[in-house]
């Protein structure tokens, strides 16, 4: 799989893989390197066509929940946040496709 551009198709790929191991039962425990490593390129996708940079969110939830703990995330200069890593792991865990591309093309079109 080639993800070396850093472009919205290399997302679908992203998505792609991400939905097969979910059909085929993978348990997020087990993935949880890759899921890590696939929002973080998510979101390298998001500085290269936005300009950003990475930082570490706080939180007072449960730090021991995939969809609470405060991995890096992506803040735009205009201010927009996004959380790749967080948001990769709660589309695995839900009933519809992952779909980071999806995700991605929302919060370029929106506004602050």
């Amino acid at each position: 799989m080639d993800l070396s551009k850093y472009d919205l198709a290399s997302l679908e790929r992203v998505d792609f893989v991400l939905n097969e191991w979910r059909h085929a039962g993978a348990d997020i425990n087990q993935i949880g390197k890759s899921m890590y490593a696939f929002g973080a390129f998510a979101g390298e996708v998001l500085r290269n066509l936005e300009p950003g940079r990475w930082f570490k969110p706080t939180t007072e939830e449960n730090p021991d929940d995939f969809l609470e703990y405060p991995f890096l995330a992506v803040r735009l200069l205009d201010g927009r946040e996004w959380k790749p890593i967080n948001l990769g792991f709660a589309m695995f865990r839900s009933k519809e496709l992952v779909n980071l591309r999806g995700a991605l093309e929302d919060l370029l079109s929106r506004t602050t």
